[in-house]
């Protein structure tokens, strides 16, 4: 439950950013999770953070890691934490 702010996680080297949402359909879903994992080989997976929903946070770990996607995962309360409606 810390506060961190982008500049804190972000390194030096570029990152991607990927906000996952719930909205998705199953086969965008599907297509998400293989893409997140052809990036985590391609560029390594400490260079990619996926924003999720703090209520999908299980969720979203549990299936990153059966499809063995050690991506880091990043919770937030709401969307007006990153400054959406």
């Amino acid at each position: 439950n810390e506060h961190l702010n982008f500049s804190d996680i972000l390194t030096p080297n570029e990152t991607i950013i990927y906000r996952w949402t719930d909205k998705s359909c199953d086969m965008c879903y599907d297509n998400v999770l293989a893409n997140l994992k052809e990036a985590a080989e391609t560029f390594g997976d400490d260079k990619i953070i996926v924003i999720v929903p703090l209520d999908h946070l299980r969720k979203t770990f549990v299936t990153f890691n059966e499809n063995q996607i050690p991506i880091k995962l990043l919770a937030i309360k709401n969307n007006e934490t990153l400054g959406l409606e």
